[in-house]
């Protein structure tokens, strides 16, 4: 790693965790459990607000209730511009060819979209 010449004193090692309000956190749990992996974590009992922590592949996931859910803009349409993260996932296919999945995962809704590459 470089000696920062900035002279700024922190040095972020890594991302910890990201923080998403969810319409719910129920199906959030199972989307982020049963199609990409993260394992529940046990959160502070001290929170007074309903939410959940998922870990995995490095990552942590916190999931927050929205105190309003129907309040929370509905996603009709993938849009880039629009707060999100994104994976990036090699799975094995039935052939000996890999796939190149691009997951685009929006705040407030589980959007996905595949570009495919069998030469990765």
């Amino acid at each position: 790693m470089k000696e920062d010449t900035n002279g700024n004193p922190l040095h972020i090692k890594s991302l910890n965790h990201i923080s998403l309000l969810c319409r719910s956190v129920e199906e959030s749990i199972s989307f982020y459990h049963n199609v990409l992996g993260f394992l529940p974590i046990r959160r502070p009992g001290s929170f007074d607000f309903d939410g959940a922590w998922l870990f995995g592949h490095g990552i942590g996931i916190h999931l927050l209730q929205s105190p309003e859910p129907e309040k929370l803009l509905k996603k009709t349409e993938i849009n880039p511009k629009d707060n999100h993260i994104s994976f990036q996932v090699r799975v094995p296919s039935s052939s000996s060819f890999f796939f190149f999945f691009l997951l685009f995962i929006s705040t407030t809704y589980h959007f996905t979209y595949l570009l495919t590459n069998p030469f990765l």
